[in-house]
Formats: structure tokens, sequence, C-alpha cells
């Protein structure tokens, strides 16, 4: 086996690995520590406590408009390169044995899959439903604060 050959199979293997435990732990990654390991991560809606907490104008003042600018909620990927790159990381643990089971190669393929076809159903770089949910509601904190 060749130099190459045997970096191939330790990044198939590794990569298989993280992305096994990375499907495990998706959903309890926020709950167990608030920390993330990637670029895509949530937003956090603020708690009323902590959005009612800003400090009212001063005396004599009234609040007459309120303007928001954001810059993007929640959007899909912005092309389709990372779909190609999670797709291939997938093929290449594959072709080197990384996957622990048939079972886990076929549920992480299939996952892949439907993330490539929402993420086209969605259009790349467009916004997500949760997207447009974030800023309506990030209009209506700030109508109800004021």
């Amino acid at each position: 086996m060749n130099k190459q050959s045997k970096m191939r199979r330790a990044l198939g293997s590794g990569v298989a690995g993280v992305a096994a435990l990375a499907m495990l732990a998706t959903g309890t990654a926020h709950a167990a520590n608030g920390t993330y390991y990637s670029s895509k991560q949530p937003y956090i809606v603020p708690q009323q406590a902590l959005d009612m907490s800003y400090s009212a104008a001063p005396e004599g003042y009234t609040i007459t408009y309120t303007e928001m600018l954001a810059r993007h909620g929640s959007r899909g990927l912005s092309s389709y390169k990372y779909d190609a790159l999670l797709k291939l990381m997938g093929q290449t643990a594959s072709e080197v044995g990384g996957f622990v089971s048939e079972e886990a190669e076929q549920t992480f393929m299939a996952n892949v899959q439907a993330i490539i076809d929402a993420n086209v159903e969605n259009g790349y770089g467009m916004l997500t439903g949760q997207g447009a949910t974030q800023h309506q509601g990030i209009g209506s904190r700030a109508y109800q604060r004021n």
C-alpha cells in the first residue's frame, strides 16, 4: 500500500468516525455545553427576561420609530460545494471501510442525500422557513419592547 492509499484510508476512517459521532450528538450538542465546533450554528432566541432588560427611553423622550436591519436569518448553504464535500467524505469512508457497519453507511448516505435534496428544494443561499420566522420574531419582540 503506497503512502497516498494509507493517507486516504486514515482520512476515510477518521472522517467516518467524526461523522458518526456528529450524527449521534447533533441533538445534544447545545444542551450539553452550548459549544459548537463549526461555522453552521443555530440562532438562539433571547429569553424574555433578557429581552425586557433593555433600558427605557430617557425621561421626557418617547420611542417614535424603530428600525431593524438584519443581515440574514437562517439560510440554506451558499452553494453545492459543501454538499459535495459531505458526499465525498461519505464515499471516501465507504471506499476505505471507514463506517462501523453497513447500516451506519446507509443511514449516513441517506441523510446526506436528504440534506442535498432539502438544499436544492429551498435554493442555495435562500432564506429558510426558520429564517423567516426568526425575522418575524425579532420584529415582534422589538414591537413588544417599545
